[in-house]
């Protein structure tokens, strides 16, 4: 199985996304990494949460999502970028690439099917 990581921003859509992403398979573990604002986001399957401050630089933001990872073993790693800024991009691909995990692009498309871009 693998581990799903994705960056949430402000933008209500991407929020329906992220949600019908994390229903498209069972992960083993979902990992949202956002702001104060995002950490509103709620959903019935568990998931945890990295909070960050865009404030940061991203060096410094890259260590606390990092930290927030923990061990993600030899998991697969799926990785969804379609919310947020690009400082909070940036910082998740340095956090999950620090890890020397193997990772994927995805996304869902119109029917709710996970689709694999890289």
């Amino acid at each position: 199985m693998a581990v799903l990581v994705a960056s949430i921003g402000a933008g209500k859509g991407s929020w329906a996304l992220i949600g019908t992403l994390m229903n498209a398979y069972e992960w083993s573990r979902i990992i949202l990494v956002g702001d104060d604002f995002a950490s509103k986001f709620s959903h019935d399957k568990n998931f945890d949460f990295v909070l960050v401050s865009e404030s940061l630089g991203i060096r410094d933001i890259s260590m606390i999502i990092d930290s927030g990872l923990g061990n993600l073993g030899f998991d697969d790693v799926a990785v969804n970028l379609v919310s947020g800024s690009g400082v909070l991009h940036m910082a998740l691909m340095i956090a999950v690439l620090r890890k020397g995990c193997g990772l994927r692009f995805v996304t869902v498309d119109e029917t709710g099917v996970i689709v694999e871009l890289a």
